[in-house]
């Protein structure tokens, strides 16, 4: 009887399953998209836009990844004298960020889907004080095109308020041909 609804429970998974659209199998190389602005939202939100891709590869595009790496924190142990006593103190500090041209070497803190006829993503709950990395990649049935030039952003305390950040506008300065 256990075997039974097993077996029913999985017939029903699987008849549930969502199908997928067909499209086109693509035949080009996938380019890259080009971002256009990274936008601080207060307290600690962003908006990233990006150009779509344009040509006969656009038909097969998907829908887009849109990958957030966070800065990571390091932990360091350093002596302190506390009333004449010394002690190891735990503390945390920023690890250094790869070059612009390399992407980070650790796995994305978030990767927001689009569909691909967005053109941008909207986030919230960054942290202050870090440096977030922005990129995005188009992706088909065939897989993910590659990611694009990076754009980053750090929220920064304006006059010692916790958890706001200025508002700023980054822009891409790259040419968008």
């Amino acid at each position: 009887m256990q075997w039974l609804c097993f077996l029913l429970m999985v017939a029903v998974s699987y008849a549930s399953v969502p199908t997928t659209r067909l499209v086109k199998k693509t035949d080009g190389v996938i380019p890259s998209p080009v971002l256009i602005s990274l936008t601080a939202i207060d307290p600690t939100g962003f908006k990233l836009r990006w150009q779509p891709i344009k040509g006969a590869i656009a038909n097969s595009i998907l829908g887009y990844k849109v990958k957030i790496w966070e800065q990571p924190l390091e932990k360091v142990y350093k002596y302190e004298t506390l009333n004449g006593v010394k002690v190891l103190v735990e503390k945390y500090t920023t690890a250094k960020f790869p070059l612009e041209s390399q992407v980070p070497g650790f796995e994305p803190v978030n990767v927001i889907l689009t569909q691909a006829d967005e053109r941008e993503a909207i986030g919230q709950n960054l942290r202050v004080g870090l440096i977030y990395e922005f990129r995005v990649q188009a992706f088909t049935n065939d897989g993910d095109g590659p990611l694009s030039a990076p754009m980053r952003l750090k929220f920064s305390l304006p006059g010692g308020v916790q958890g706001h950040a200025k508002e700023s506008t980054l822009s891409n300065t790259s040419d968008s041909n």
